[in-house]
């Protein structure tokens, strides 16, 4: 899967912050209990880690619009290869 591939290569810090507030819904302040890091230093690190996961994601095949940037919508309405 392409994002457990791009959240794999983060480092634990921002992955721990992304999954526990993405993924397991936790508040920051709930975070910072866990970790003993100040609510702004986590806020600090999503942001970062979000912007981490963006280009791990980009340079795996991702694109913003969700669509795989190997594959390209041609006039017939299908997915087709780019040679290129």
């Amino acid at each position: 899967d392409l994002i457990q591939a791009a959240m794999t290569s983060l480092p634990g810090d921002y992955r721990l912050v992304l999954v526990l507030k993405h993924y397991e819904g936790w508040p920051y302040e709930r975070i910072a209990e866990l970790t003993g890091d100040s609510v702004g230093t986590l806020k600090v690190r999503a942001h970062r880690g979000r912007q981490l996961l963006k280009e791990k994601m980009t340079a795996l095949g991702w694109d913003a619009s969700g669509r795989s940037s190997f594959t390209t919508t041609r006039g017939s309405g299908t997915d087709e290869e780019m040679t290129s």
